[in-house]
């Protein structure tokens, strides 16, 4: 079930209040008694899992691009050192 937020029309008292989606909204103030309406509010977003990076940014592309880059410098080092020693 939803929590939602309540603020007092008569003292501001803010407060949280667990509804179900069919409750008609409005609630009465736990201190004073008087009506109280519903803030609008952020929706709270929980992220579970490996997150966004490691699945929009995977691992596949980019080894790639390093192995290849790995492969290209050891082969130019091993041709200048063999040109060294002719």
């Amino acid at each position: 079930m939803p929590t939602y937020v309540y603020k007092c029309n008569h003292n501001g008292h803010v407060f949280d209040l667990i509804q179900k989606f069919n409750d008609e909204p409005g609630a009465n103030c736990p201190t004073c008694g008087s009506e109280a309406r519903r803030q609008i509010t952020s929706p709270t977003v929980i992220y579970k899992g490996s997150g966004f990076y490691t699945t929009d940014y995977g691992s596949g592309s980019n080894s790639n691009n390093k192995s290849q880059k790995d492969d290209t410098s050891k082969t130019s080092k091993s041709s200048s050192s063999k040109s060294e020693s002719a």
